[in-house]
């Protein structure tokens, strides 16, 4: 998007998930920016909505830099004419984006979390009073949210938690003013060690999901960059050395699938050291023990993903691929990888979102159709 929004040459809409009500395709948080000539970035529904927001948020936008708006997807048709029947509701924000570089620009502050794989959260005021003196849309960060305690704290929730959601302030002159604390988290780093023919689709679906991918091999004829275009990187590992560019955290995952037996033994021993959020082995589980034989282990580490994968019954390059894919995910997601028909409560697990009630219970508020002054 930050790209996109660089080049765009003229005014563009950014488009914000900021609540939900009942089903709805997406969480509080997603986003997408709409271009001058009406095209688009990314989604904030399963496609129900797209297509008006396009065509009509320049114009809502037009008087006002900030709107929110709300559509009721419970019924067939909503108050804006859609027919939807998600069964649910959705409110988004739509706001103009400012022209200049600052700490609270959300595309910005995106980039700047990307960067330095560092989480971050951005506050947005929804409704504000009068005594406040805050004014609506405006936004805060790190920086100079310090002023304001509840903020400063609400915000280092999102940024903990790694949710988005909306609270209503409680305390001093901000009582009754409702924020939307955005959360920022840097994509996954999907470490790929072997580049044979196999880890092709995995860089080329890894990339697609928006993931960081980062291909590493012994082989200098098989580590190039031609053959993976995808991939952020691509280095020959002779050495630990090769990994000094990685900045490993709990947002990297690494699967080990060179099919050789001394390469795969040295990313191993070197990634087990590392504090990664996923460590698979592609490849049988006994094949996995003698490699940490190898290096002195007598046991399958609990953090270790061997054979690592989904039991979807993969058998391609493509199907693997998927398969492990669909494991990191939903590792990181602290997901069971089970069928979605055999989960109770919210698919998208929206219990974890929302206001700062007294019960410690956690709900997703809405937010009013509205115009922001």
């Amino acid at each position: 998007m930050m790209a996109a929004w660089r080049d765009a040459g003229g005014v563009c809409v950014l488009a914000t998930v900021v609540g939900t009500r009942g089903s709805s395709y997406r969480s509080p948080g997603a986003r997408m920016l709409i271009l001058p000539d009406g095209s688009r970035i990314g989604a904030v529904s399963g496609g129900c909505l797209e297509g008006e927001l396009c065509r009509r948020a320049h114009w809502w936008t037009s008087e006002s830099p900030a709107v929110l708006k709300t559509f009721d997807t419970s019924t067939q048709e909503d108050n804006e004419g859609f027919g939807l029947g998600c069964g649910g509701g959705i409110d988004l924000l739509l706001e103009r984006l400012p022209s200049e570089a600052t700490a609270t620009h959300p595309l910005l502050a995106q980039e700047r979390v990307t960067e330095s794989r560092e989480a971050g959260a951005l506050a947005m005021v929804l409704e504000a009073t009068t005594s406040s003196g805050l004014q609506v849309g405006q936004r805060f960060a790190r920086e100079n949210a310090q002023q304001y305690p509840e903020v400063a704290g609400l915000r280092e929730r999102a940024v903990e938690t790694g949710y988005s959601f909306s609270a209503e302030l409680r305390q001093g002159a901000l009582t009754g003013c409702r924020l939307f604390f955005e959360s920022l988290s840097p994509p996954v780093q999907m470490l790929v060690c072997g580049a044979g023919t196999d880890a092709q689709p995995m860089v080329a679906q890894a990339a697609a999901l928006g993931w960081s991918v980062v291909v590493l091999d012994q082989r200098a004829d098989f580590a190039r960059a031609a053959r993976f275009p995808e991939a952020g990187l691509v280095t020959v590992a002779k050495d630990a050395a090769a990994l000094d560019s990685v900045r490993f955290d709990s947002r990297t995952a690494a699967v080990v699938m060179s099919h050789s037996f001394a390469q795969d033994t040295f990313f191993l021993e070197l990634l087990l050291r590392q504090p990664l959020g996923y460590l698979g082995v592609l490849g049988a589980r006994r094949r996995t023990l003698d490699l940490l034989a190898r290096l002195g282990r007598d046991a399958m580490p609990a953090e270790l993903h061997a054979p690592a994968g989904l039991d979807i019954g993969a058998e391609t390059p493509e199907q693997i691929a998927l398969s492990v894919l669909s494991e990191v995910q939903a590792t990181f997601a602290h997901r069971s990888g089970g069928a979605l028909r055999e989960r109770d409560g919210s698919i998208h697990g929206r219990e974890l979102r929302g206001d700062h009630s007294d019960d410690g219970a956690e709900r997703v508020l809405p937010v009013r159709d509205c115009g922001l002054q």
